[in-house]
């Protein structure tokens, strides 16, 4: 593991209790899965008392799979920040929506700009997600194959009237595109984020994965410094940047290694996560982990 500063030393009466880890291109490799490998080492370290959860970008439906497989009992950040989902009770513990007139105007954006860039729109109401165009595109079906959801069609009258309750909205496309798109979005201004190269976020006001991560640990009562937080992508730099133990992905987005604490030498492929663990371990009392009776 490379470290951009020095780590804390053990006896620095700082153990972390807690990992959050982002998803694509963190927790994920390039085949959407997580290594077997990777998921008993997870497992080992939660029954020695630990806390790992996730904060994604993704839906519940998308993220479910990931939460079954590593029995999640902690809250979800979902929607990069807009929902968090306590598996336990299988409930939102917060929602944030998009407001009306910020919506009307990506839409209206879109329109004006349809012709002239290959981007598709994505509305999220609900559980569902809709597209604005009313045939599927090819970008549009890769990204429902890689995040294991569905996406209907939806004619923009039909979509105007969720303009309340939108929890996001997504355009995917080229990255210049996207660029041009979120140069003009700034002049209103929306808060966007890019998640991916070729995804483009448009989230309620003031809302990421850092101010999601704030709610949470005031729910569960805790301190910044019980958690580990680790990333890859634009979408995880405040995030990274708020905790003292933020950690970038060898394969990170140079601006999110810029923001991190430490950055890791391997990539996602490689099961970086792995590495993580251990070094939240190592703050643990010498010779043993968390009582597993420890709230």
């Amino acid at each position: 593991m490379l470290n951009k500063q020095p780590i804390p030393s053990n006896q620095s009466n700082i153990p972390i209790r807690w990992i959050v880890s982002d998803l694509d291109g963190t927790l994920l490799n390039s085949e959407q899965q997580i290594p077997p490998e990777l998921v008993r080492r997870i497992a080992r370290f939660t029954e020695s008392g630990g806390r790992f959860t996730f904060a994604t970008g993704r839906t519940l439906s998308a993220a479910q799979p990931f939460i079954t497989l590593l029995q999640i009992t902690s809250p979800v950040i979902l929607f990069n920040g807009a929902r968090i989902y306590d598996p336990v009770m299988g409930a939102y513990l917060t929602e944030h929506y998009l407001d009306s007139v910020s919506v009307r105007h990506v839409m209206r954006m879109y329109k004006e700009a349809e012709k002239a860039q290959q981007l598709d729109l994505l509305l999220f109401h609900e559980e569902g997600i809709f597209s604005f165009s009313a045939v599927l595109s090819e970008q549009v079906k890769k990204q429902m194959h890689k995040d294991g959801v569905v996406i209907e069609t939806a004619s923009p009258q039909w979509m105007d009237g969720f303009a309340g309750k939108v929890t996001k909205l997504m355009l995917i496309g080229p990255e210049a595109d996207l660029i041009r798109f979120q140069q003009a979005a700034a002049a209103i201004p929306l808060n966007t984020v890019r998640s991916e190269s070729q995804l483009l976020e448009v989230l309620p006001h003031g809302i990421n994965k850092s101010t999601a991560l704030s709610a949470m640990i005031r729910l569960l009562g805790a301190e910044d410094d019980d958690f580990a937080v680790v990333g890859d992508n634009l979408n995880d730099l405040e995030m990274i940047g708020s905790v003292r133990n933020g950690f970038a992905v060898a394969n990170a987005n140079p601006v999110v290694k810029a923001a991190a604490a430490h950055v890791l030498a391997r990539s996602n492929e490689k099961s970086a996560l792995l590495d993580v663990i251990d070094f939240v371990e190592s703050t643990w009392p010498l010779g043993h982990g968390w009582s597993s009776t420890e709230s």
